[in-house]
């Protein structure tokens, strides 16, 4: 009578494999002069108890919102340059390394006089 959809059968290629989902839509409002569904369920086709329902509580058509909703965040500023440039990771001071501990000798198996080293 309305011409409203109520349900709605799609089928698109996931992974090669062919897949059909259903669409149920319901609760129609009149939100700012039309329609608008606000209980949609959604389901594969083959598997009816894996549903998902989304119910809308309210609805508003154009609704007033302040400027600043469109702005630019402002968050934590960064230090520049007097001229405008970026700060130079060149100039930042060095943090100080702990002095490197001096190598320890390492104790070699005692030579075997038999079998003395090459090269010496």
């Amino acid at each position: 009578d309305t011409m409203l959809e109520i349900k709605v059968d799609e089928s698109r290629r996931i992974r090669g494999a062919q897949q059909t989902s259903e669409t149920e839509l319901g609760d129609y409002e009149k939100v700012g002069g039309v329609y608008f569904p606000m209980s949609i369920e959604t389901w594969t086709q083959g598997q009816p108890n894996q549903r998902t329902r989304i119910e809308l509580a309210s609805a508003a058509a154009n609704p007033a919102i302040a400027a600043d909703f469109f702005a630019e965040p402002h968050g934590p500023s960064t230090p520049t340059k007097a001229g405008g440039e970026p700060p130079d990771a060149s100039q930042k001071p060095q943090a100080k390394k702990p002095p490197a501990k001096p190598p320890t000798e390492s104790k070699a198996p005692p030579a075997n006089p038999s079998n003395p080293p090459k090269g010496k």
